[in-house]
Order: C-alpha cells, then sequence, then structure tokens
C-alpha cells in the first residue's frame, strides 16, 4: 500500500470550523459510506427478506432516518448538497446541460460550476488524516492532505482520474486494475448487453471494494468511500426480462462489500452510510412535454397553434438516427470523443429561435422530470414576460393547466408535483436555475397525456433507461453510546447531513451551510 508522509497527510489551510467542545484536540474517528442511488425501499424489503444480511445486521444495530428529498431536487444536486451542507441554489450544481447565463444556448456542467466545500475541509484544518475514495461531484484537494481518489471509476461524465498523493492512483491501479465499465455508462450497457453489464458490474464492485479496504488498512480519522454502482444498475437492469433478478444481484454484492468493509472497521469508529437517493421505473412524459408546453404558449400569446418545438438539427435526428434501435445508435455514439459527444447533444437540445421568441420553454436533458425556464425580461435577452407581476401569473396559469393533464388510458393525473424556484422578483436573481420542475407520476409508462384545453399529445419515449430516479434518501449512524432503531426526523434533509457528521466528529458547521445537526434526534433513546 502506498505509505504517505506526515506532509501528505497534513491540511495547509488555516482552520475555520471551530470545535464543539475546545478541550478535545483530535476529532472523534469517523467512516462514512456512500452507496449512490442505491434505493431505500429496496434494501429495506430485501434485507427484511434476508437477502442483504449485513444491511439487515447493520439496521438492527444503528440509528437510520428514511426520508423524502424536496421536488426542487434532481440527481445532479443531491451529491453536492450531502458533501457541502448547501442547497441546490447555494451550491449551483442544476443539471448535466447547463442553461448559460443570459442566452438562449446550454452547455455540458463543468466541475467548475459548482460552489461552495467539502465538509471535510474542517476536519483537514483540525489535524484529522483523511481518506476520501470517489465521492461524486469532489476533486482531489492537495491542500487537504490525506489520501485521495477521484475517478478511477464513476457513473457520470467527469474529469480524468486523479489522487493525493500523484501515486496513489497508479499504484491502486496496478494492483486491483483498471476499471472495467467505460469512462459513459451507456456506451458499456449497449456493447454488452445486460448480462455482461450485470457481470461488470458485479466485477467493479469487487475491485472498489478491495481498494476501499486497502485505504483502510492505514491510519485515518475520517474516511469516506463511495459506491456508484448502484446508480448504474439502477439506471440499466431495472426492467431486464432476460434476467429480472441482475438488480438484485447487484445489491446482493454491495451487500457482501459492505460486510467485508464492516469487518475492517476499528471498533471504536463510528460509521455513517449514506443511500443518496432512489430509483424507480423510467415511466414520465418528458419526451411529450416540450410540445405541450408549446400549445400552452401559443394559447398565452393568443396564437393560433402552436410552434415547433424542437430545433431543425433535433427533429432531423428523430427522423433518422433516433429511428435506430438504441443499442445501434449508442454504439456508433461510442465512436465519437466524450466532449464532443457531450457538445453535439447540446447543440441538438437547445432551440435559440424558439426559445427566444416563447413566453418559456423546456429545459433539456432532466432526469425524469421536465423543467421549464421563462423568458423573462431583464433577466433573458430578448424577455417576452414583461415584468414579476406576469412572471407570478404566468407560472400560476402553468401550474393550473398541469393540474389538469391525465394519463390517456389510464386516467389519473399525469403530473405528481410541481416546484417552483423564485416568486415575483427573485426570480431576476436566479442564474442558470429553472423556475419550475413538473415531476411525473411514474406509476405506468406514458405514452399520451391528455389537456381538457390543449388536446392530446401522443408519442413513445426513446430513452435507453428503464429506470429512473425517485428522490428519497437514508441516513445511518452506528456510534458508541447510540441508541439503535428507526428515528422520524421531521424535516430531515440532504443539507442536514453534513453538519450532523460534522457535529459527531466534534466540530460545529459553519454559518453558510444552509443544514444543521441532527445527532442529538438520531441517536438519542
Amino acid at each position: 500500500m502506498c505509505r504517505v508522509s506526515r506532509r501528505d497527510q497534513s491540511c495547509t489551510l488555516p482552520p475555520s470550523y471551530p470545535r464543539v467542545d475546545p478541550e478535545v484536540s483530535v476529532p472523534r474517528r469517523l467512516a462514512v459510506l456512500g452507496f449512490d442511488a442505491l434505493d431505500v425501499d429496496l434494501v429495506l424489503k430485501w434485507s427484511a427478506e434476508g437477502r442483504l444480511p449485513a444491511f439487515r445486521q447493520l439496521l438492527g444495530e444503528s440509528a437510520w432516518c428514511r426520508f423524502d428529498l424536496p421536488a426542487e431536487y434532481s440527481s445532479g444536486m443531491v451529491w453536492p448538497s450531502i458533501t457541502t451542507g448547501l442547497a441546490p441554489s447555494q451550491h449551483q450544481s442544476w443539471f448535466g446541460t447547463r442553461l448559460i447565463d443570459g442566452q438562449y444556448r446550454v452547455r455540458p456542467r463543468r466541475m467548475s460550476d459548482l460552489r461552495g466545500q467539502p465538509f471535510w475541509t474542517g476536519l483537514a484544518e483540525a489535524g484529522a488524516r483523511i481518506v476520501v475514495a470517489d465521492v461524486p461531484f469532489t476533486v482531489v484537494s492537495p491542500a487537504l492532505g490525506g489520501r485521495q481518489l477521484a475517478y478511477w471509476g464513476s457513473h457520470e461524465w467527469m474529469p480524468h482520474p486523479g489522487s493525493h498523493p500523484p501515486q496513489l492512483l497508479a499504484e491502486l491501479s496496478r494492483r486491483v486494475g483498471r476499471y472495467p465499465i467505460g469512462a459513459v455508462v451507456e456506451d458499456t450497457w449497449a456493447r454488452a448487453g445486460a448480462r455482461d453489464f450485470a457481470r461488470m458490474l458485479s466485477q467493479a464492485i469487487q475491485l472498489r471494494s478491495r481498494i476501499l479496504e486497502s485505504l483502510c488498512e492505514d491510519d485515518w480519522d475520517f474516511f469516506f468511500g463511495v459506491f456508484p454502482e448502484s446508480h448504474s444498475a439502477g439506471h440499466y437492469l431495472w426492467h431486464d426480462a432476460g434476467d429480472p433478478q441482475a438488480l438484485r444481484r447487484i445489491y446482493e454484492d454491495l451487500d457482501c462489500a459492505l460486510a467485508r468493509f464492516l469487518s475492517r472497521l476499528p471498533p471504536q469508529a463510528g460509521l455513517a452510510v449514506v443511500l443518496s437517493h432512489g430509483m424507480g421505473p423510467n415511466y414520465n412524459g418528458c419526451h411529450l412535454f416540450p410540445e405541450l408546453l408549446a400549445r400552452f404558449n401559443a394559447r398565452w400569446s393568443g396564437s393560433i397553434g402552436s410552434a415547433a418545438s424542437r430545433s431543425l438539427l433535433d427533429r432531423i435526428w428523430s427522423s433518422t438516427v433516433t429511428r435506430l434501435p438504441a443499442r445501434w445508435r449508442i454504439a456508433a455514439a461510442a465512436c465519437l470523443p466524450v466532449q464532443a459527444r457531450r457538445w453535439l447533444s447540446s447543440r441538438r437540445q437547445q432551440n435559440a429561435r424558439l426559445w427566444r421568441g416563447s413566453p418559456a420553454f423546456a429545459l433539456p436533458a432532466t432526469d425524469g422530470f421536465s423543467a421549464v425556464r421563462v423568458n423573462l425580461a431583464g433577466r433573458e435577452q430578448a424577455g417576452r414576460i414583461p415584468d414579476p407581476d406576469a412572471y407570478d401569473a404566468y407560472l400560476g396559469s402553468l401550474e393550473a393547466e398541469l393540474s389538469q393533464w391525465t394519463v390517456e388510458g389510464a386516467g389519473h393525473r399525469a403530473v405528481a408535483r410541481a416546484w417552483r424556484s423564485a416568486a415575483h422578483a427573485d426570480a431576476l436573481r436566479l442564474g442558470a436555475a429553472p423556475d419550475l420542475m413538473v415531476w411525473w407520476d411514474n406509476s405506468r409508462p406514458v405514452t399520451a397525456i391528455h389537456s381538457p384545453s390543449l388536446g392530446t399529445v401522443r408519442g413513445e419515449s426513446s430513452a435507453a433507461r428503464s429506470g429512473e430516479h425517485v428522490m428519497h434518501s437514508l441516513l445511518l449512524l452506528r456510534v458508541p453510546h447510540g441508541a439503535p432503531g428507526r428515528r422520524n426526523v421531521a424535516g430531515m434533509g440532504l443539507t442536514d447531513i453534513a453538519p450532523t457528521l460534522l457535529d459527531y466528529v466534534g466540530l460545529a458547521a459553519p454559518a453558510s451551510m444552509n443544514g444543521r445537526s441532527r445527532l442529538r434526534e438520531l441517536t438519542r433513546p
């Protein structure tokens, strides 16, 4: 194992996180294990059935809280809130495809877009020896010292792998080999097929488990490692007609990895387990929403009919490339460099001419929900909604319209909930965020949506994913003298995780964090 010098281990930043107890000189030892998009309801179900014995044991001897996420969260906002303690409006992660401020164009999200710093900065400042391994949406920070590993393998399209010390990545790669899944998970799934993809995920879990066990061997005060394989499995193995139990086997592999890690954990170390967000069937009306919004805009503006809701490039693409089988499309796309694909995807999804002339437009590339950006004067270049009063009126009318939509053939409401980001003049300071997020009822496939005033829009989704996110999470704490059992912590949220963990190790959360510590609510009898 790569040994690091005290210089490599030490933090070079000035302390800024006050100690809860000034008498305690060293933070309490804590290990955090994250499972990216591992669905809490499936974990609870399969644990109760005895299929996940490590999780079952841990749930029985720990304090834990399951909680739902508010409608402002999408998948790309979850981990930044966990690691920084900031709400989406503060860390500004938003979506994988990002609106350029003041323009009618989009671009891929960059790591430099994110604001805030990870909470373990405070631990490093306090003298803790940190180990951080593949935590999503974070980068290596040599100033924090310790041992850090980033993107040896991940679900997201992210920066190149890195480590601190620099030789750590190379040594770990020599010991366990390369990550078996490519830079774009969808490519691997398309080329390999579901059965081989599941086998590769299983192999990735085993290799990652070896890495985390190796990193756990040396001295540390704070450890944070994440398994992203559950995220990839949920998207592409949710409905696999050829192998219906493939997803469950991945959960069982992760349970085995958890058991191995627990067997190597120092007995006096506290343990936190985070299930970031969940997964469910990929049933939504995202593919129908742009046309419905275009019809609503035409009615709002007093026009006849509706403008084309997609760009010329996207219409050509849909009439040619999209008609190919999904695996053919993805295999062909894999021949292009990742950055070129991201650029092409952004160009295809933007429609500057339509957006410029519309009261509002649908933002592209969302995860199972739809998002609306209002074309507001004073914020957009060619704003069509003149002022904050008209802004509130437009969104109020749109929300009323959404409540009338039903899924044809089922009769139930198409929209489960909607979330408005700002009201009145606050919208002028919204940055690149959506004005409205629309979450769909995912109880069954959506091929047609009916509106009493706009008519019916029909179409099949071309999405390759069979699974999509549902927004619920779990935080589990196993700490000395903590009472085990489920806790119902009112108002618990992702931004509370960082302050809670800091409180346990003996540091107060900075005032900049939006959440607060829930340690006492979680650990008291």
